[in-house]
């Protein structure tokens, strides 16, 4: 069986571009990557990814402000070589620090300030 691959692209912003960088730190990335996207788009920042795991990740980065499409990368025989879905978590196994905006799996505290969270959503 033939999987197609995809990649994500981002083509510019769609906001302003200080919003746009805090909202990509707050997303984990660095500061000299989103330097790179913003002088070189269009520019690929995902590939060789899942149909579901591209939405997913173009998803976050519209959320953050960027303008992005979704393009067919290759094929892949399904086998050892061919990219595997990773299990899809519910959306209620992520949360959003209130002190510093992390979006993370749920924790007890936030993984970057340490702040408390409250109570592990339920089951």
């Amino acid at each position: 069986m033939v999987i197609k691959t995809y990649r994500v692209v981002f083509q510019g912003l769609l906001t302003r571009e200080t919003t746009f960088r805090e909202s990509m730190e707050r997303l984990g990335v660095e500061s000299e990557t989103v330097d790179r996207m913003l002088s070189t788009a269009p520019v690929p920042m995902k590939q060789g990814l899942t149909l579901r795991e591209a939405r997913v990740y173009a998803e976050a980065v519209q959320e953050a402000g960027g303008r992005v499409c979704i393009r067919e990368h290759g094929e892949v025989v399904e086998g050892e070589n061919a990219p595997t879905a990773p299990p899809v978590r519910p959306l209620k196994s992520f949360t959003r620090c209130p002190e510093c905006g992390l979006k993370q799996e749920w924790a007890a505290t936030c993984a970057r300030c340490g702040c408390r969270l409250g109570q592990e959503p339920a089951s």
